[in-house]
């Protein structure tokens, strides 16, 4: 639901807080009044000590207390995913390729000439084949008919680090594009149809000439990329492996396995998204994080909705904070091949040397918890709230006290609370996806939700 400021889902209510809560709270005290049943030594009739509170909802809007809202990416690789993945046209526009550079076979092979009680090293023995088998994680993708896919052979430099759809290396000093985006060029050696109903993994047949290269050539030209032919599909692999079979020139009779684990790998895909100066965005592979400076006033002005239950200027002191959240809204995910698959979750940390961002260091988190968001919130129209509380931090922020370090806070040592918050994820990367925000300027914008309760102090009676 949409309210007149254009705000999607906001749990925003001006004002007091709602009869039934102040009853409870004021029941509350009662009930504390019933159990004690010492008299107080400065009054005759025993009556508790009298107080007068007030608790009221305030919201503020961007303007404010945001400043220097700044996005940034490139942080880690996708060499650093545990699992590769590989897609065609995965939610109409995500394409994405396996890559993977073998570790070389051993040098020689120990073989028994025929007759001879001994045996002896090989070195000249010639792979005439084998298999390339990947085993695939059919927990979050699991096709529901079988799929196609190729393995080819990279015939290109590539580095593991750099790679993308359009560049094979990108290292500072050394740029190379691949001849074909997504390492295209690649030479197919075989093609399969997997069913996940018969097996977990994907076995892949390997020529000869595939098999020699891998033998023979040095570790640039020991790659091999695969991709799925099927529209529509997904898939995430979780190891592979690269069983020859080579024939001794010692003993031509005799067929020796041999195996070989992937020395690197990656994920490459397309289109290839950065970050975007009118969202937050968080996660992905490079992951992407959010920042934004808090400005919070020292006091509400007339003007506010609040004004009209208590009287203004109200001063905004540490003390009366019962509760601060920042309420953000969920956008979609564009591309939406890159949405998240799996729950979000984000972490909310200060940027202790804001000047070296973003490589500035960050302390701890400013939440109870890492917030966890459902995939579904990025899909769509999205649009979903999102409240991250962190009433200690305001305090601390509001009072400019140094809070002791662990208290998590996310000051640390500091003598200054830091007030340059950065969103991101908890790990980098998780996976490919990522989730969107709406940033300031736009409908759905954050704000700010405090609540206050307002007190004269404790008079005696």
């Amino acid at each position: 639901m949409t309210n007149k400021d254009g705000r999607v889902n906001s749990p925003r209510r001006p004002g007091r807080i709602p009869g039934w809560r102040r009853a409870l709270l004021a029941g509350a005290a009662l009930l504390i009044a019933g159990g004690c049943s010492d008299e107080i030594p400065t009054s005759e009739d025993g009556n508790l000590i009298p107080i007068d509170a007030q608790t009221v909802q305030v919201f503020l809007d961007w303007e404010e207390f945001g400043r220097d809202f700044r996005t940034f990416g490139g942080f880690s690789t996708p060499a650093a995913l545990s699992t590769l993945h590989i897609a065609r046209e995965y939610r109409g526009d995500l394409d994405a390729a396996a890559l993977l550079r073998f570790a070389g076979l051993p040098g020689s092979v120990l073989v028994r000439p025929p007759g001879s009680p001994t045996t002896q090293a090989d070195t000249a023995y010639v792979p005439v084949g084998g298999t390339m088998v990947v085993r695939m994680d059919t927990t979050r993708f699991r096709p529901e008919v079988p799929i196609e896919l190729t393995a080819s052979r990279i015939i290109s430099r590539w580095d593991e680090r750099t790679a993308g759809w359009a560049m094979a290396v990108d290292t500072f000093g050394d740029a190379l594009a691949w001849p074909v985006p997504g390492a295209g060029e690649s030479v197919p050696f075989s093609t399969v149809t997997w069913d996940p109903e018969v097996a977990d993994s994907v076995v892949f047949e390997v020529d000869s000439v595939t098999a020699n290269a891998w033998r023979r050539g040095d570790v640039e030209e020991r790659g091999a990329r695969i991709s799925v032919n099927t529209p529509g599909a997904r898939l995430e692999a979780t190891t592979a492996i690269f069983r020859a079979d080579v024939r001794s020139q010692v003993n031509p009779d005799t067929l020796i396995p041999l195996a070989a684990n992937p020395l690197n790998q990656t994920t490459i895909y397309a289109p290839e998204v950065g970050v975007s100066p009118d969202e937050f965005r968080i996660g992905g592979a490079p992951a992407r994080r959010a920042t934004l400076r808090l400005a919070l006033p020292s006091r509400i002005e007339e003007g506010n909705p609040v004004c009209a239950a208590v009287a203004c200027p109200l001063e905004l002191r540490p003390e009366r904070i019962v509760y601060a959240g920042l309420v953000m809204t969920t956008a979609p995910t564009t591309p939406a091949g890159l949405a998240p698959v799996d729950t979000l979750r984000m972490d909310v940390r200060p940027a202790l040397a804001p000047d070296r961002l973003p490589k500035s260091p960050l302390g701890p988190s400013v939440q109870p918890s890492i917030r966890r968001i459902p995939a579904t919130a990025f899909l769509g129209d999205a649009g979903v709230t999102v409240e991250v509380p962190m009433t200690r931090y305001f305090r601390d922020l509001l009072g400019g006290v140094e809070p002791e370090p662990g208290e998590g806070t996310g000051v640390g040592e500091s003598s200054a609370v830091p007030s340059t918050l950065t969103f991101l994820s908890p790990s980098e990367p998780v996976s490919l996806g990522f989730g969107s925000f709406v940033g300031p300027g736009s409908a759905g914008e954050p704000f700010l939700r405090l609540i206050l309760t307002l007190s004269d102090g404790v008079s005696l009676p």
